[in-house]
């Protein structure tokens, strides 16, 4: 969800293939926080399967710049932790399958 310069929205069953329950039940929760902060829309369609979609709103686009630093910082890290030694690997996560 983070690249937001043209959003697509992404389907909580699509999380759900990827992750364990907890995990997103958890996520559901942050999403809902999200919409009521007013950073992330909710899309419930009245269809069985049932389906939700989830994407940025105007103000939630604000907030990429925040996230770009934060990446930048992770991979700088990382970077810095390999130079030490560490066996760390970093997962570029370029999967945009829904």
């Amino acid at each position: 969800m983070h690249n937001a310069a043209a959003p697509e929205p992404l389907h909580d069953s699509c999380l759900l293939r990827k992750g364990n329950k907890f995990l997103y039940k958890v996520l559901i929760q942050q999403l809902r926080e999200l919409e009521r902060d007013g950073l992330v829309t909710r899309h419930v369609y009245q269809q069985m399967p049932p389906k939700v979609e989830y994407g940025l709103t105007e103000y939630g686009v604000t907030a990429n710049t925040i996230v770009d630093v934060m990446c930048a910082w992770g991979r700088d890290n990382i970077a810095l932790r390999q130079q030490r030694g560490e066996d760390i690997v970093l997962l570029e996560n370029n999967d945009s399958e829904s």
